[in-house]
């Protein structure tokens, strides 16, 4: 098998500063997207945790951003608020999450993970790491090689300004590479590419 070495990640310099890209790269961007979207669905249902995945996401988000109001959630999932109560009202009904009274404002309450929705959220990013790596070890080594450099890649491609998120595995319906959540069984960067493939949320 022969080996292909990937190409180094795009520096500033390099990026197309204006104009439409080429067919060539369109077609490259629209392969690209297709498998890192496959890949996202599967490893979301690989979850099997009983969730929905819209309840997945928004468990993960109250992870990433800790004790929050109800308003809060709706806005960083995009749902209404109607919508982020009947998710809410369940995760709080499996006791994955409670609600606690704000420490200013008696008319607000707090909604946060419980220590049983930290451990679902753990397991659930273990068992598709380990999925992944059992597939991972299907491949010939200069195939794994060749895709770690992709990785490495793709890292530099979707990396945010901000501090890199860990959980693009909780997304949703967005795009593998969006993504949320903290630290809790959070790996390396590459580990994380590999294992959760978020592009960041979900969601």
């Amino acid at each position: 098998m022969v080996s292909v070495t990937a190409a180094p990640p795009p520096t500033p310099r390099s990026r197309p500063q204006g104009g439409a890209p080429s067919a060539a790269l369109v077609d490259d961007a629209e392969r690209l997207r297709l498998a890192t979207t496959r890949l996202a669905r599967i490893l979301r249902q690989e979850t099997h945790t009983g969730l929905t995945p819209t309840q997945v996401a928004a468990l993960a988000t109250l992870q990433r951003l800790g004790p929050v109001p109800l308003k809060v959630l709706a806005e960083a999932e995009r749902i209404s608020a109607p919508t982020a109560t009947k998710v809410v009202d369940k995760l709080a009904e499996a006791d994955l999450v409670e609600r606690r009274p704000h420490p200013e404002d008696r008319r607000v309450a707090l909604v946060a993970v419980t220590e049983a929705g930290h451990e679902l959220l753990a397991a659930t990013r273990r068992h598709k790491t380990t999925w992944l790596a059992t597939r991972l070890a299907g491949l010939e080594p200069d195939e794994r090689r060749c895709l770690i450099e992709a990785v490495e890649v793709i890292e530099h491609l979707v990396a945010p300004e901000s501090a890199p998120d860990d959980t693009a595995d909780d997304a949703t319906g967005t795009d593998p590479a969006a993504g949320r959540g903290t630290g809790r069984g959070a790996g390396t960067a590459a580990e994380r590419a590999v294992g959760d493939a978020k592009a960041r949320s979900g969601r």
